[in-house]
């Protein structure tokens, strides 16, 4: 999934790695330096709902699943 970072010192946007699974509806959370996307669901209206947990390192840049 497409995410985008916005860098407030220079008033740009970047592109951090893509996140494993695309999907809305989701809960996020910053914590120690990461972007937590928990849950949400994979179709539009709550269909195929979804209990992955995933974090994306802002530094270095990674997006990792979470066990």
């Amino acid at each position: 999934a497409d995410a985008n970072r916005y860098h407030p010192a220079d008033d740009a946007w970047s592109a951090p790695p893509p996140m494993p699974t695309a999907r809305h509806g989701l809960a996020s959370a910053f914590l120690d330096g990461a972007v937590y996307a928990i849950t949400g669901s994979m179709l539009a209206g709550g269909i195929d709902n979804t209990a992955t947990v995933e974090l994306l390192r802002l530094d270095p840049p990674q997006a990792t699943p979470t066990p």
